[in-house]
Formats: structure tokens, C-alpha cells, sequence
């Protein structure tokens, strides 16, 4: 005897009765035309003893032609959102930085009369992720690094737009801080303050943003045709949760006792904060010894005495972009690939100051102050 309908049979316990995958339940539930008809028939034998019932909002799926080349209609009016659980312990912080996203997404998608959908997605996660699977959502907002595989999937499948990271193999769209700039505002910053030793700290994890700001270190001193300064502190550094303690601890003594004595440093992230608290334990006096200057603030100054120089991004105007560039593409499936970069703006607090009077020459060949847009489109 069959069972009744059963709200908390999902598609999960189908797939392991019908002894397949869920990505070909899901394939048998959408009609696409790559099951075999054995296939198919094990399947929805299996959801009727479970009694499996699709959400409402998954109807529409199962009335989608099977045909590989019918186009993906908008169904749910539901967009995905995919991050790391990293947002669960930005939330606890009050960290700003996912729920200003957040916020930008909102005003968007409610306007456009959208809602969304929130799924945990790892760093190089291969699983597709259960709001894809079940034919849940029209497009995905994805804020995370998957494996290069399943990112391939994801844009095949749908519509996706990018936060926060680009793609060399792959042309996308994506909505990006624009970390060259930021990253030259504050040696320019640095400069004008006298420094000419200035190392440049970036980790190993991200090629896209630390790339950039190598990249801006690096040119910002051969445009003024001067060897890149304190070689030896500039590579990446490998580095992990489990390990950014110490290894910001070794970067702190080479730092210190570096043959290039660098008076300044161009730090990546949150790392930045890193150093400042090292500065303050082991009796450094900053800025007097050594400027600190961030590069995007991911969390709020807080914990050291003194205030972090950093770059402030705007999360919320990231977010909205990211909505609207998501919409745009459903609506027009066919067009090519956007890049939208967002400009930040500094925030001057107390961790840089003049170079020490020892090292100080008068600042030459300083650049103009920019004029910052709010918004600059790459197509």
C-alpha cells in the first residue's frame, strides 16, 4: 500500500530508494529527455510509495518540454542565493559585509517583485546544491567558490551572476570591488605621506583580488620608473583558518627585521588587523614605526587600539548590481557577458602617518586625487 503524502519526503529519500543519484530524480521530475525510460519509471514508482510531492512552487518544472533545447522559462519568480557558512559567523560579528549584500539584493528583487532563496555552498563544493537540484530557483547569485566543474554545470543550467570573484577559463557575469583602484588610492595615500618602502601582503587563495593588488603595488612604482620595493616580503603567502595565526606571526618578524626595512604596508583583508594587534603585543609603536594600510574593510576596526586605514566598500550597491545584472540576464539570456566594477572610497583613521623622519624624503611626482564613480561597467 502506498503511503499517504508526506510533506517531509524529499527528493533525497527518493533518489536512495530509487537507487540513483538525485541529480537524476531531478532530471526525471523536470522531464528532461536524458533519463531512459527504465530510468524514469524506477523513479516515480519510488516518489509514489514515499508519496513525494513537489513544492508548489516547483510545478511549473514538471510542465517544461523534454528537450534539450527548449529554453529555461521563468517559472518561481525565485532567485538563489549561494554562499559559505562563513555568512553565519559574519552575522554573529555584525559584520557588514553579507548583510549590506543582503540589503541590496532585497531592494532589487522586491521591486522586480522576486523573492529569494538562501543555500550554504563551500568553497569548491562538487554537489549541486538542493535549491538547483529541485528545480527551486530561476537564477543564482552566487557569492562562493565552487569546483570548476560544478560552476561549469550552474551556468549551463542557469542563469548566474558572480560576486566578488571572475573567472580567467571562463567568461561570465560578475559584479567586482575594484581592487586596482583601491588598492592605488592607498599608495598613492602612502606616498604622499613620504613612504617609499612599502611591502605589500596578500594571500595565496584568491588569485582575482590579490592578484589585483600585486598588481597595483607592482605598477604603481614602475610608472615611476623605480624597482618594486621589499621583494622579499611582496609573495603570497599560503594561508588557512587553521594556520593564519602563525603564519601572520612569521610575516610580522620577517617584516621587522626585513633587509628592505619597509616603513609602510599594503595589506590584504582582514589581515591587516592581524598585524595591528601583533604591532600593539609586542610593543611596535604604529604608525610612528610602521603605516598599515587595508585594502577593503571586511570587518569593523575593532579589538586595537588604534584604527585601521582601510578602504571601505559599498556591500549594498554590490548587492543591487549583482540583482539587476541577474534579471537582465534572464530576461535576455543571449547577450554577452558583463563585468561591473564598484568603486569604494578610503576611510583615514589613525594607522598611517608620515614615514620616520630618518627615512622621510619630500613626496615627488605625486599623482592627482581621483575622482571616484560609483560605478564603471566592462562589457
Amino acid at each position: 500500500m502506498a503511503r499517504p503524502p508526506s510533506s517531509s519526503a524529499n527528493i533525497r529519500q527518493v533518489s536512495r530508494l530509487a537507487g540513483v543519484s538525485a541529480t537524476t530524480v531531478s532530471r526525471v521530475l523536470s522531464n528532461s529527455p536524458i533519463p531512459t525510460d527504465a530510468t524514469r519509471k524506477v523513479v516515480m514508482e519510488a516518489a509514489r510509495k514515499l508519496g513525494y510531492r513537489p513544492d508548489p512552487v516547483l510545478s511549473a518544472a514538471f510542465r517544461r518540454p523534454r528537450s534539450s533545447h527548449a529554453p529555461v522559462t521563468r517559472e518561481t519568480r525565485v532567485i538563489g542565493y549561494l554562499a559559505t557558512s562563513n555568512i553565519h559567523e559574519s552575522q554573529a560579528h555584525s559584520d557588514r559585509y553579507y548583510s549590506d549584500t543582503l540589503m541590496g539584493f532585497h531592494s532589487v528583487l522586491k521591486a522586480n517583485r522576486y523573492h529569494m532563496l538562501w543555500d550554504i555552498c563551500e568553497l569548491g563544493q562538487t554537489q549541486i546544491p538542493d535549491i538547483v537540484a529541485e528545480h527551486r530557483v530561476d537564477g543564482l547569485l552566487m557569492q562562493t567558490n565552487v569546483s570548476p566543474g560544478l560552476r561549469q554545470l550552474l551556468t549551463q543550467q542557469l542563469p548566474v551572476v558572480f560576486i566578488d570573484r571572475a573567472y580567467a577559463d571562463q567568461p561570465t557575469d560578475c559584479v567586482l570591488m575594484n581592487f586596482d583602484r583601491a588598492a592605488h588610492d592607498q599608495l598613492t595615500m602612502l606616498w604622499n605621506l613620504g613612504h617609499r618602502r612599502i611591502a605589500c601582503f596578500t594571500d595565496s587563495t584568491d588569485s582575482y583580488y590579490n592578484g589585483a593588488i600585486r598588481r597595483a603595488h607592482r605598477n604603481f612604482f614602475m610608472d615611476r620608473d623605480l624597482d618594486v620595493p621589499c621583494q622579499d616580503l611582496n609573495q603570497p603567502v599560503d594561508i588557512n583558518p587553521a594556520t593564519d595565526a602563525q603564519v601572520m606571526q612569521d610575516y610580522f618578524h620577517r617584516l621587522l627585521h626585513s633587509p628592505s626595512r619597509p616603513t609602510a604596508v599594503l595589506v590584504m583583508y582582514g589581515y591587516a588587523l592581524s598585524l595591528l594587534e601583533l604591532a600593539e603585543q609586542q610593543g611596535v609603536p604604529i604608525p610612528q614605526r610602521l603605516s598599515v594600510a587595508g585594502v577593503n574593510e571586511m570587518h569593523q576596526s575593532q579589538g586595537t587600539r588604534l584604527g585601521l586605514t582601510t578602504y571601505s566598500m559599498p556591500m549594498g550597491d554590490i548587492g543591487a548590481a549583482a540583482a539587476e545584472l541577474l534579471l537582465e540576464r534572464i530576461k535576455f539570456p543571449g547577450r554577452p557577458p558583463k563585468r561591473i566594477l564598484i568603486e569604494g572610497q578610503p576611510l583615514i583613521r589613525t594607522s598611517c602617518g608620515p614615514t620616520p623622519s630618518s627615512d622621510n624624503t619630500p613626496p615627488e611626482n605625486a599623482p592627482p586625487a581621483f575622482t571616484l564613480s560609483p560605478k564603471e561597467t566592462i562589457t
